[in-house]
């Protein structure tokens, strides 16, 4: 398995061998065989955006305040409080932890969170985002954060002050909200009636994900007398989403009539899970995990499926911003579905315009030429058809009326080239061989330009003339550019 990820914060007040404010991580490979052979590396240094944890000083037990008494309360104030949470979501690893800040440099307690990506084992950690939370002139410390398999971020912790009594507290954000912000008004879960009698408070409380719908559950203490009473509470977002049923067809295996063939399925070699990540397709917002099963590509009929596409909804103010994206399935009548077979394609978004955009591993990507507003009520977009306006010019070749993607995008890049350096021409002659032009190879692979599961680089059909015919047919050095920003 992974490395085990251990973590603390360090605060640059703490003396001169800690520079800046920091998050600093260490990774732990066990060898259970021979323990002694297990390492331990690191730490690496997260700088941070600047905190201060001298809450009353760095060693002091007390310092949040209560009504009605002199008693103050330990702000624990020197460690990444329980838990630091750990999520993988197949495009990206995540890690959300958070601390108690002094943000006022006047004793006053707030939280700050951090959400921390990776994308690949081999590479490093970053800090995605970062806040700290503080609405009011109350405190708030004791935190404890969780992450769910949609992006959503909860936040529970405790609050008090010369006039709150020990209370507990909830915030959270949407994944898809501004990065930084904890965007949920402040929530109370338990509100305290009494001070707690002693300045020990705690250590820790805690917040967890429930898989089955990805709500929140934690436990924290609150006051109801002089001593602290304990709360099992949960919480929960209402889903963001948006749907949209799209209509598309490729040239590749564009048979006429509003239908495509599916020789790629009939021929067994669709893959039950998306290729994009293969190809180096980096998805947004939690899409990358898309899989399908073998009953959904065993239907066969104007159903059955062709292939698999991405779908991107893009900023309204910034088409070339991708807010969310994901894999989909796509029908042999053009219906873009989901994974299983059927109906509208749920994207992890809050209602809003945005614009639509389908790409695809060999066909060149095409987008809506304006914003559109989507809701959980699914929006059909038709781009077979003229009265479907797309972004830029061209975007779509015409084939007896139906208005389908441009095929010959062998690289998945940003355009077609029959000639020069890249070019989608070479990489067929390389995949069946590179020398024997004669030569054929059958499989799931991008060369294979009109989808019938065998690329020819000779030979009549071929996968090397739909380039030349889509650059133009005559000059090779044509070019033929996608219409996306």
């Amino acid at each position: 398995g992974a490395p085990g990820q251990f973590m603390r914060m360090a605060d640059d007040g703490w003396g001169a061998a800690i520079p800046n404010d920091r998050l600093e991580l260490w990774s732990l490979t066990v060898n259970f065989t021979t323990p002694a052979n297990s390492v331990l590396s690191g730490p690496v240094l997260l700088n941070t955006q600047p905190f201060d944890t001298e809450l009353c000083g760095y060693q002091a037990f007390n310092c949040i305040p209560q009504p009605g008494t002199a008693t103050t309360l330990d702000p624990l104030r020197e460690v990444i409080m329980n838990r630091a949470i750990y999520r993988n979501f197949g495009t990206h690893e995540s890690i959300a932890c958070s601390h108690v800040t002094d943000v006022t440099q006047t004793d006053r307690a707030g939280v700050r969170w951090y959400e921390l990506r990776r994308t690949a084992l081999a590479n490093p950690w970053a800090i995605h985002q970062q806040g700290t939370y503080s609405p009011d002139a109350a405190n708030r410390w004791m935190s404890s954060i969780a992450i769910n398999a949609n992006g959503d971020i909860g936040l529970a912790y405790n609050v008090s002050s010369s006039t709150v009594y020990p209370s507990i507290r909830y915030t959270g954000r949407y994944a898809s909200d501004p990065l930084g912000q904890m965007t949920f008004a402040e929530t109370s879960i338990v509100a305290g009636t009494s001070r707690n009698a002693s300045n020990r408070y705690g250590d820790y409380n805690s917040l967890d994900v429930d898989p089955a719908d990805q709500s929140f559950w934690g436990t924290a203490k609150f006051n109801v007398s002089t001593a602290w009473s304990t709360r099992i509470f949960k919480f929960s977002f209402t889903p963001q989403n948006v749907s949209v049923s799209p209509r598309v067809l490729l040239e590749g295996p564009y048979a006429g009539g509003g239908f495509m063939n599916d020789g790629l399925r009939s021929a067994g070699i669709i893959p039950l899970v998306q290729p994009f990540s293969t190809l180096g397709y980096g998805f947004t917002n939690g899409g990358g995990s898309e899989s399908t099963t073998a009953p959904v590509l065993a239907v066969t009929g104007n159903n059955a499926i062709v292939d698999w596409v991405i779908l991107e909804l893009r900023n309204s103010a910034n088409p070339s911003t991708v807010v969310t994206s994901r894999a989909a399935l796509l029908q042999r009548d053009g219906d873009v579905v989901e994974m299983n077979g059927t109906g509208a394609v749920v994207m992890n978004a809050p209602p809003g315009s945005y614009y639509v955009a389908v790409r695809h591993r060999n066909h060149l990507g095409i987008m809506t030429a304006t914003a559109q507003s989507l809701s959980a009520v699914p929006l059909a977009i038709n781009f077979t058809s003229a009265a479907t306006a797309t972004w830029g010019s061209d975007a779509r070749k015409d084939i007896g009326g139906n208005l389908v993607m441009w095929s010959g995008n062998t690289d998945f890049s940003a355009g077609l080239a029959y000639t020069g350096d890249p070019n989608d021409r070479d990489p067929i002659l390389v995949r069946i061989g590179g020398t024997v032009p004669n030569n054929t190879v059958s499989g799931y692979f991008n060369e294979d330009v009109n989808m019938d599961g065998v690329v020819r680089y000779i030979g009549d059909p071929n996968d090397r003339d739909p380039i030349l015919v889509n650059i133009g047919g005559s000059v090779p050095t044509n070019t033929r550019v996608q219409q996306l920003p």
